[in-house]
């Protein structure tokens, strides 16, 4: 499930915490060392792999570096990519409005961190 970034040091990171998931998700075609443990994974793909095959060779938007010309792939595709349908099957379980933790202090965690517990 995608939520607001912690890769930047922040202060509003503290706000957002984990509840920033929305209805964004990712489908991972390979090994993604990047999500580390602080992402909700779910889900199963039973079926469609050649439609996923053919999204994950989709061209991808260039930035250009205005100072040096270099360009560098983003992880954004050039075309937009919707999904027509999708099946979730939840085996009949009812699940209800999903629990919240406490917003994540990235900020303390960080010079925790850095710091090894000394402020």
């Amino acid at each position: 499930m995608a939520r607001s970034s912690y890769t930047q040091l922040s202060l509003d990171l503290a706000e957002e915490g984990y509840n920033s998931a929305g209805s964004q998700f990712f489908i991972c075609t390979e090994y993604t060392p990047s999500f580390n443990g602080q992402y909700a994974a779910f889900g199963k793909m039973l079926s469609g792999w050649e439609t996923l095959e053919k999204i994950s060779k989709t061209e991808l938007k260039v930035e250009v570096n205005e100072e040096t010309k270099e360009e560098t792939k983003t992880t954004q595709p050039k075309e937009d990519i919707k999904i027509k349908s999708i099946t979730i099957d939840t085996k009949g379980v009812e699940y209800g409005k999903p629990e919240t933790k406490e917003p994540f202090d990235y900020y303390s965690w960080y010079l925790n961190k850095v710091y090894g517990g000394q402020s």
